[in-house]
């Protein structure tokens, strides 16, 4: 299913954004709760804690298997797709982060008014067709947040100030798609990035909120651990799904179990007869002492 365009959250009209904090601030109702969009991002608030209630997982093995994943076994990872419709070649606004209050009996857990952000970690990876490497020289992973600010990854790491705003929870509830692209000059291939998601309390001033960042997180909220994102950018879909699947790599198999091998008969009743002699032998002191 294709996002609803009306859900989207334009980098370029910052105004909606306020228009958006307005209605919430206001402790408006927001609209009924519709079915969540498949592939995007599920979080909620659980124990303190921002988690994600959906997506595959890093395996162990494939952490270990490809250095540029060395620190993500266990993460969520999700895909887009840099070739979809209204991105174009070289953007995209999937997945999306989403949480409608009702669909799981209950809210997201973050904050009415409070601002959903993410924070980029990590070094920008690239799928040369058999394994992950750091992104090439010359090439940006980036995204731009609900005010237009951006967020970028390269090969070395982030290059810009880490943190974006994504959306603003009301009445329980979060929906927001921001755009993800990469540059021009980058190669084909698969692209990976990482980032946490934090929550950050409501602004008072709903046109110039505070800047995201640590001295502005919603009290008693933990940011989540590490998410991957794994984007597309022009290769076929078997090409693709390699490198989705080599974040799933199986464990490798047990060693096989050793197979005893049976004696001969024969050698079982030499084992018998010695040890019958041996414990002849052991009774005979005791019997030479009784004649005595």
């Amino acid at each position: 299913m294709r996002p609803n365009p009306s859900c989207r959250r334009s980098a370029a009209t910052p105004w909606l954004f306020g228009s958006v904090l307005s209605a919430s601030l206001l402790g408006l109702t927001p609209v009924a709760a519709v079915p969540l969009h498949a592939g995007d991002i599920f979080p909620l608030v659980e124990a303190g804690v921002i988690r994600i209630a959906n997506g595959a997982t890093v395996s162990a093995t494939s952490a270990t298997t490809h250095g540029v994943l060395a620190a993500l076994a266990g993460q969520r990872f999700f895909s887009g797709d840099f070739g979809d419709i209204r991105g174009g070649a070289l953007a995209t606004d999937n997945p999306g982060f989403d949480w409608r209050s009702g669909v799981f009996l209950g809210d997201s857990g973050f904050p009415n008014g409070s601002l959903l952000g993410l924070q980029a970690v990590g070094q920008l990876g690239f799928w040369n067709g058999s394994t992950w490497v750091a992104g090439p020289a010359g090439s940006t992973l980036s995204v731009d947040d609900v005010l237009g600010r951006r967020v970028s990854w390269t090969g070395s790491g982030v290059s810009t100030d880490p943190h974006g705003f994504i959306g603003q929870a009301s009445g329980g509830s979060i929906h927001s798609h921001i755009n993800f692209s990469v540059n021009s000059g980058s190669p084909v291939g698969a692209w990976l990035v990482n980032f946490r998601l934090f929550s950050q309390v409501a602004p008072t001033n709903l046109f110039n909120p505070p800047p995201p960042g640590p001295g502005n997180r919603s009290p008693g909220i933990a940011d989540s651990a590490p998410v991957t994102l794994v984007f597309n950018r022009g290769l076929s879909a078997a090409g693709f799904t390699a490198a989705v699947d080599s974040l799933q790599l199986p464990p490798p198999p047990a060693p096989p179990t050793p197979q005893q091998v049976p004696l001969p008969a024969g050698a079982l009743l030499l084992g018998f007869a010695l040890l019958a002699f041996s414990a002849r032998r052991q009774l005979e002191p005791t019997r030479a002492c009784e004649i005595c």
